[in-house]
């Protein structure tokens, strides 16, 4: 007969079943984090050794990516690349803006640990803000069925960005958090920026971001954006419109292959 366990474990999953979910045993799931782990390491050195070899090892990287949340590795790769890029070519702080948990927030604090670089961070901490005319759905990725559902959605507490940086041991002295919607009178700004990844997913703060940043970069400098041509098309239209306005920087589409962002490298 099967033990009260099993019967347990067989109620509960049938019970879970609906909502495509089921139990599982910590055994299984340290399992499945060590092949999840080792899959990441792979990834990894394939693409340290056949894409980015003149990427420099960081302590601490690795367990960093496995916690990545709504980043792909493949683009946390060339995320690292274009850092060390803007970092190796001048000064300047680094800015993210749209945290959501801050595990990105923490892989960019670990990267610049040892250095005088301040992070600055941005976030509603409210959810996405209203989408515009310009924000048509591309991938419906919580399956709301339209674009306007998505307002507020993708809230996450400060707290929980301020525990991913303290887990890195990033100085709170170099760190500025700035909460709220993006507006164009944000007055709380990095001097000059090195580095910006704006992961805002909707067209008006995207803009509003590179129009905000772009002034202060320098030549070399990178800007990042996330969901280009992904989910929203607003994204897209928004570098688009920023290039028609600022014929400063270049723009480089990520491979397919690798997800779904962009880079304005300054000239």
């Amino acid at each position: 007969m099967p033990n009260v366990r099993t019967l347990t474990r067989s109620t509960l999953d049938r019970l879970l079943g609906p909502a495509g979910a089921r139990v599982i045993t910590l055994r299984e799931e340290e399992s499945s984090r060590g092949r999840y782990a080792r899959a990441v390491q792979s990834l990894y050195d394939v693409y340290v050794e056949r894409v980015f070899p003149d990427l420099r090892e960081r302590e601490g990287r690795l367990p960093l990516l496995t916690k990545l949340v709504g980043t792909e590795i493949s683009e946390a790769m060339f995320l690292l690349h274009w850092l060390q890029s803007a970092r190796d070519s001048g000064e300047g702080d680094v800015v993210e803006m749209g945290v959501a948990q801050g595990a990105t927030s923490a892989l960019l604090a670990n990267e610049i640990l040892n250095d005088r670089q301040h992070l600055w961070l941005y976030d509603s901490f409210q959810g996405l803000s209203r989408p515009t005319a310009e924000d048509r759905l591309i991938d419906d990725i919580e399956n709301r069925g339209s674009m306007d559902s998505y307002e507020s959605a993708m809230s996450f507490p400060q707290q929980l960005v301020r525990h991913h940086l303290a887990s890195v041991g990033f100085p709170t002295e170099r760190t500025h958090i700035v909460a709220g919607f993006i507006t164009p009178d944000v007055r709380e700004l990095p001097d000059l920026v090195a580095f910006g990844y704006l992961d805002f997913d909707l067209y008006k703060p995207i803009l509003t971001g590179l129009r905000l940043l772009g002034p202060k970069t320098r030549p070399g400098s990178v800007l990042m954006v996330d969901d280009y041509r992904y989910f929203s098309s607003g994204p897209e239209q928004a570098v688009r419109d920023f290039l028609s306005e600022d014929d400063r920087f270049e723009l480089v589409v990520g491979p397919e292959s690798a997800g779904h962002f962009c880079a304005l490298v300054r000239r």
